[in-house]
């Protein structure tokens, strides 16, 4: 410290030098760490779908559904089946493929009285063994609580015929 108060330049250097010797040390120790992981492969596409990414539980729901796809200012109907489905998101299954982030309206029917339009987006597409496509998709609007029941009703409906 000098007469003013203040530290001298050379305790300021040595706390510097200090400071830098200390993140050296740091990161030789990290780069010790990181040799001794042994790297591991990265998953190929196709298996980063085997996992369920989806923050909401998937509910089995195979019904038939109809999907209004625009392309080239035109508009194209055509038949597929909604295999699951969540609170955000929705899995088909089509004759067509689809681009990734292509938008489509999903016309879910439940009965003569009640028909859900859902409106989404395509976020994967691959083809299946018998030439159909399996489609993931976010939905643009996320399914309230009772549509989800709704679905679910519907869902177990069918399968207790």
């Amino acid at each position: 410290m000098n007469d003013r108060g203040g530290a001298y330049v050379g305790d300021a250097c040595r706390n510097f030098g200090r400071s830098q010797q200390e993140a050296a040390l740091r990161e030789k120790r990290r780069d010790e760490m990181s040799d001794r992981r042994s790297p591991r492969p990265r998953r190929r596409l196709a298996d980063r779908r085997a996992g369920d990414r989806r923050q909401e539980a998937r509910r089995p729901f195979e019904r038939s559904v109809r999907f209004l796809r625009t392309l080239d200012g035109g508009r194209h109907v055509f038949e597929g089946e909604l295999i699951d489905v969540s609170a955000k998101g929705i899995r088909l299954l089509a004759p067509h493929p689809l681009a990734i982030g292509e938008c489509l309206l999903v016309e879910v029917r439940l009965g003569a009285d009640l028909t859900f339009n859902l409106s989404a987006r395509c976020r994967w597409c691959e083809p299946t063994v018998d030439g159909c496509y399996r489609i993931g998709c976010v939905l643009a609007i996320a399914l309230k609580r009772r549509q989800l029941l709704a679905l679910q009703s519907f869902a177990g409906q069918l399968s207790a015929r």
